[in-house]
């Protein structure tokens, strides 16, 4: 947070750019208390790159297509599915969120504080799914260590072992 308070609170002369994710306009929204107000404290410059999400399965899980991770999710009862995420606002957190509205049931939901643990959780099989950004996925789907069902692109990725 100390980062983000000294930014916002250099003078705008454009000699300090703070390159942030989606998390630091999802902070007033989760309750966390903030010295500024990140709508009037920055100016968005434009967007750096894109990074799709992953949904992905652990490696025992039954689906092996997205279309059988659908049905599954569909015919199982919520909180028998166990979501993990990186954490309230992330990335990986939303992408949960969007899972659960399509599948219109709410998952048993386990915060990981960050993407490493939660993943390790996913190959350990203590959780059933879980999304992720694509760079930090592309290794544990290379090594077979889980499984990947979707993209949150409509653009396919130049990876075999992420679905097209």
């Amino acid at each position: 947070m100390n980062g983000l308070a000294e930014v916002a609170a250099a003078k705008p002369d454009g000699r300090t750019l703070l390159f942030t994710n989606t998390n630091v306009a999802l902070l007033p929204a989760l309750g966390e208390k903030l010295p500024f107000d990140p709508k009037d404290a920055f100016s968005h410059l434009g967007l750096v790159l894109e990074s799709p999400m992953v949904v992905l399965g652990r490696p025992s899980l039954e689906a092996t297509t997205s279309k059988e991770l659908a049905d599954w999710l569909m015919r199982s009862d919520g909180q028998q599915i166990r979501l993990a995420d990186a954490g309230a606002g992330s990335a990986s957190y939303l992408c949960g969120m969007f899972l659960q509205s399509l599948a219109r049931k709410a998952f048993a939901r386990t915060d990981f504080p960050g993407s490493a643990p939660a993943m390790t959780a996913l190959k350990e099989n203590k959780v059933d799914i879980l999304c992720d950004q694509t760079p930090s996925v592309r290794a544990p789907l290379a090594a077979k260590e889980v499984r990947g069902y979707a993209l949150t692109t409509g653009m396919p990725m130049s990876s075999p072992r992420l679905p097209a």
